[in-house]
């Protein structure tokens, strides 16, 4: 958790969770926000930045930001000794068996809000009776630009993540450019492909992330392949530029993409089939991501967040009503 929500970290997946607890600094009286992982442990003052590292002793004027039960012990202490706590979930369905164990793990937190950042998790939580509080991933809007000129991915080269499907799209459609940014260990046969091919520029360094807001502001459609990606941040980065996106449907923020925009990784054929839909109709498609970025409350601006701020606040007063207004 400290990883990616820590005070030095600048990981975007977590941006609308910070705006939260930044929120919620104004309506509670509480010391420090703990954020609690596997190796490490921080105190981190969300009202002033001050932030420090220290063992793990829990303290009731805390509030402990920690990641599922499923992976960190540290919940069970907090659990244990009735600490205020909220769990950040990132758990959805995998299969019966493994959904019946981890119903189980879940069970004694019931009473614990937990965070969701997409809603088939959301949709989880809900299932067991848990008190769950969506926060999808977002960001600030940006202007993506009115000509855009090729078909974009953006991952690792890992077969997890389905590359070689984008390679078979730019075999099908010869006439469009392709742009591939990522490095990983499928990148020489990937490069391979792409001099074979002639249509597929392959970018395995980019040296700022304005570079890569440049290229999705330029991109006619993004293209996220994955086989299973619990969040999929990249989805919410395109449609802040106005870029439509085509999603395997095993990549969590799927969930906030029209029907038309979502793919069997499996399935060559619906994609290049939803491709050509989409490459047909640029600007309808387009006007479809801005829409869809503030219909599904993924612009950093919406008030959303301050509103699940406030049911942020009222679940951990109803739990621990020591937690006092300012």
């Amino acid at each position: 958790m400290i990883d990616v929500l820590g005070p030095h970290s600048g990981h975007p997946v977590y941006t609308a969770l910070r705006q939260v607890m930044l929120h919620l600094a104004r309506e509670i009286d509480f010391e420090y926000v703990s954020l609690v992982g596997l190796k490490r442990h921080c105190l981190f003052n969300f009202r002033t930045n001050a932030a420090y590292y220290t063992p793990f002793k829990p303290e009731r004027n805390n509030i402990y930001l920690t990641n599922t039960n499923l992976s960190c012990l540290e919940s069970w202490k907090l659990l244990a000794q009735n600490m205020p706590m909220v769990i950040v979930d990132e758990y959805f369905e995998r299969g019966s068996r493994i959904d019946t164990l981890a119903k189980l793990f879940f069970r004694p937190f019931r009473g614990i809000p937990f965070v969701s950042l997409t809603k088939r998790t959301h949709r989880f939580h809900v299932s067991m009776g848990i008190g769950s509080i969506l926060i999808p991933p977002a960001k600030k809007k940006i202007q993506g630009a009115k000509k855009r000129s090729y078909v974009l991915y953006l991952g690792r080269l890992v077969d997890s993540k389905n590359p070689m499907l984008f390679l078979e799209l730019a075999r099908q459609f010869r006439n469009e450019k392709f742009v591939m940014i990522g490095k990983g260990q499928l990148a020489e046969k990937v490069a391979a492909i792409a001099g074979e091919l002639g249509n597929v520029k392959l970018i395995q360094f980019v040296e700022k992330s304005d570079d890569i807001y440049g290229h999705l502001a330029n991109a006619k459609l993004l293209v996220q392949p994955a086989f299973r990606d619990p969040i999929g941040f990249v989805v919410v980065e395109a449609l802040s530029a106005q870029t439509p996106v085509l999603a395997s449907r095993g990549v969590g923020t799927s969930d906030y993409l029209p029907a038309e925009w979502i793919a069997d990784p499996a399935n060559k054929n619906e994609w290049v089939a939803k491709t050509q839909k989409i490459l047909s109709n640029l600007e309808q498609n387009a006007r479809l991501a801005e829409t869809t970025f503030e219909k599904e409350h993924l612009n950093i601006e919406d008030p959303y967040f301050r509103q699940a701020a406030g049911k942020l606040q009222l679940a951990l007063k109803s739990r621990w009503p020591h937690l006092t207004n300012h």
